[in-house]
Formats: C-alpha cells, structure tokens, sequence
C-alpha cells in the first residue's frame, strides 16, 4: 500500500470555501487515474504540498516524492479550482516524466549554471499532454473539454512568431536565451506533438496501441 497525504497551508479558506472533502476526492480521481495510466507508483508515500498566499496567479513545482503547488488564496476563495486541479494533474505526472524519466543533465542539477537540454518539449509538453488526459480519465473534465483544450494548444503554436523557425528541439535548448521576435513555447509544442503522437500511434494499430 501506498501512503498519500494532502498538506493545506498558508491563508486558508474555510470550509464553506473549500470543502476538504470534495477536494480530496479530486485528488484522489487525479491520483487513480495516474495508476490506471503508468501501473505503478515509484514511491512509498508522496505528498501534494498546498500553499495558499498572495502570490500573483500561482505556480507548481515537481520534486521526487512530493509537489509544491501555491495560489493566490483570494482566487480559491472565490470559488475557482479549475487552475488548482489542472497543475495538480500536471505535477503529479511530474513523478514520472521529469523525475524518474528524464535527460541526465536533469538530475542531480548543477546549480551553478545554465542547465540545457533538447528535451523539454517531452518532459513539459508531453506531461502538459498527459495532464489534459488525467483531468480526463479521471471525470474531472468531459470529451467536449479536452478536444476544445487541444484545439487552444494547436492554434496557438501556429499563432506563435516562431512558428516554422524553431523547432521543438530548438526551443527547448534556447529557454536562457530569450527571442521575442521567435518566441514558441515547447510547453506547447510538446503537448501539440503528444497529440499527434497518439493519433499516429492509434491510426498504425488499429486502436490497439497508444502513447500511453
């Protein structure tokens, strides 16, 4: 068995605002879909680290066993947890992809400078792939929602300035060396191309393979 735990902190909402219960269950669909999709959980307990403050918007932040995930206490408040569950579903894909699949130069870090990699369109984008699939798998979002997501992602690789220049590789090694005029996300581009993955992959086997 493996142990999970779920950490509330900082500027709490109470209960009215936040209903422990409700929120628990989403992790726990997040956390089961997860299983569905890998089979295996590398760890023996994990921890989804909540920190609720005056941050501006919000962040997530993988680690090995654990994420750290803060936002604006005022936005949870108010009663939106659509952003809250979406980064949750994408750190905790983290575990795997960034954690324990990775480049070499992703772990252990040498801090002392700038730590490049051609891969980050997999790890961010593919996790960012997989995180719309677990939101999915799980009940937390519906088909309409993901196909509407994946148009949104598509449309704005082609609307990016360096659309057609940089390559996902390219984008992916150049993140300290920022281009305005040839700016594309490999968080995008990696997500478009986890979706163009799975298709092919489908398409070629009858359905009977997948990027999964």
């Amino acid at each position: 068995a493996k142990t999970f735990e779920v950490v509330l902190f900082g500027k709490l909402p109470n209960p009215e605002q936040f209903p422990r219960g409700d929120w628990l269950s989403k992790v726990e669909a997040l956390v089961e879909a997860g299983w569905d999709l890998m089979g295996d959980f590398p760890f023996e307990k994990y921890v989804f680290l909540f920190l609720f403050n005056d941050i501006n918007g919000g962040y997530g932040l993988e680690h090995l066993n654990s994420t750290t995930i803060a936002i604006n206490h005022r936005t949870v408040k108010s009663g939106q947890v659509t952003w809250l569950e979406s980064v949750t579903s994408h750190e905790f894909f983290h575990l795997w992809n960034v954690k324990r699949i990775r480049p070499e130069v992703l772990g252990p870090f040498d801090y002392s400078r700038d730590v490049r990699t051609r891969d980050l369109w997999w790890m961010e984008g593919i996790t960012s792939y997989y995180t719309d699939i677990l939101l999915l798998r799980s009940g937390l979002r519906d088909e309409d929602w993901f196909w509407k997501a994946q148009a949104g992602v598509i449309l704005a690789v082609l609307n990016s300035p360096g659309y057609g220049k940089v390559s996902p590789e390219r984008s992916s090694w150049t993140i300290w060396d920022p281009n305005p005029g040839e700016h594309i996300s490999y968080y995008d581009q990696g997500q478009a191309l986890g979706l163009l993955l799975d298709i092919e992959i489908r398409k070629d086997t009858g359905n009977q393979r997948s990027l999964d």
